[in-house]
């Protein structure tokens, strides 16, 4: 192994690269480089005009369904779009127009007018008295807080013969036991410490 000859008459010189590097190919790269970039951008401008040339030219052309909403709506769907109305406009008119229109499941339109309407429900429901089918009594929420805090009245007597247990037992058997196992995992640590 001492004797190490490079095969093939191939002859390795000891030193560096003798060439430098080539000025005027980076130079050259870098104008190919700014002037693309330059050209890039003023076809993209270009592009943008010609883009917002053809929206302005086509623009009264609107799609069947854009087309059918003006139609139901009338002028004033022309100059707010496709958009639903605010509260001020006939909601009603609306509604109809998107169940004719668009096929279920539809987007909200009007997220907290919804919400509104849903608490004023809750609101009326939690007010209200009423006996349902089963013969259950419903009552409003202020009443029946009234009646169970009072201290005369209070929650009525449970009958029959149910009595409450806990979940896991009597709670002295339940401590007892808990004690019994406390008193286990401690003798097997002595019992450890001794080994």
């Amino acid at each position: 192994m001492d004797n190490f000859k490079p095969q093939g008459g191939m002859h390795v010189r000891a030193g560096h690269e003798d060439t430098d590097i080539n000025l005027r190919g980076v130079i050259l790269f870098i104008v190919i480089l700014v002037i693309s970039g330059g050209l890039t951008f003023l076809a993209a401008s270009g592009l943008l005009r010609l883009f917002e040339w053809w929206e302005k030219t086509n623009e009264a052309q609107a799609t069947p369904v854009q087309e059918q909403l003006h139609e139901q709506r009338g002028d004033l769907a022309k100059k707010q779009g496709a958009r639903p109305a605010p509260d001020w406009y006939d909601r009603e008119i609306d509604a109809k127009v998107m169940e004719r229109t668009f096929a279920t499941p539809r987007l909200q339109d009007d997220d907290a007018t919804d919400m509104k309407v849903f608490l004023e429900s809750e609101d009326d429901w939690l007010s209200s008295t009423f006996k349902d089918s089963d013969g259950n009594v419903h009552i409003p929420i202020d009443r029946a807080i009234d009646l169970l805090s009072d201290p005369k009245r209070g929650l009525p007597a449970v009958n029959g013969t149910f009595t409450p247990v806990p979940q896991y037992g009597n709670l002295t058997d339940v401590a007892d036991a808990a004690r019994r196992r406390l008193n286990e995992l401690n003798a097997g640590a002595a019992q450890q410490k001794k080994k």
